[in-house]
């Protein structure tokens, strides 16, 4: 509980610190022109979209993360219904298993499917965020969407390491999001 407090006392401190460290710049070439972002990103509603958040991309996974969890409870009850029909009580806890092994193959098509049509899962919706790519407000795509989804989270998940490096990235990257080239934004 201690170390709770104390972690999302330090995430607010440093997301304060770094929120009131990084003023937007901007150049101005003439009096009637309007002002022209020094930063190199391509698409210039980029600079005026804030990062997202580490506590909202938690709150988002957590609800996709109760969505594909009701989606294999429906899977587990429709296959355990079916082996009781043909009276297989011995592989009764077989339907268990199974749908335990086929629960994160289910995530990543759930992750790839909405991310790279919409750049959002249900999750990210309500919290209003949105993986784009890097230097666009555009969606990912569907081999990004899988490069992130897939090689990228399960390198992030060693020691969770990469999904702790968003607190001290200025753009505010996770490893998934550095290896497929995405950012996540607040939309």
């Amino acid at each position: 509980m201690i170390f709770w407090v104390f972690l999302t006392k330090g995430i607010k401190k440093y997301h304060t610190k770094v929120m009131e460290s990084t003023p937007v710049q901007t150049v101005t070439t003439s009096p009637s022109s309007p002002p022209v972002s020094s930063s190199p990103q391509l698409n210039p509603q980029v600079n005026y979209l804030p990062y997202a958040s580490f506590l909202r991309r938690l709150v988002a996974y957590i609800v996709d993360l109760l969505i594909v969890t009701l989606i294999m409870m429906v899977l587990d009850t429709a296959l355990s219904l079916l082996i009781r029909t043909f009276e297989a009580s011995r592989f009764m806890s077989f339907a268990g298993i199974l749908t335990q092994l086929f629960f994160y193959p289910i995530w990543a098509i759930y992750s790839v499917y909405f991310i790279g049509g919409s750049g959002q899962t249900p999750g990210k919706k309500l919290l209003r965020i949105k993986v784009v790519q890097v230097g666009t407000v555009n969606r990912p795509g569907y081999f990004k969407a899988f490069l992130r989804e897939t090689v990228g989270k399960a390198l992030s998940s060693i020691l969770y390491l990469g999904y702790l490096w968003m607190l001290w990235d200025d753009k505010k990257q996770c490893w998934h999001d550095k290896i497929a080239g995405t950012i996540v934004l607040k939309v």
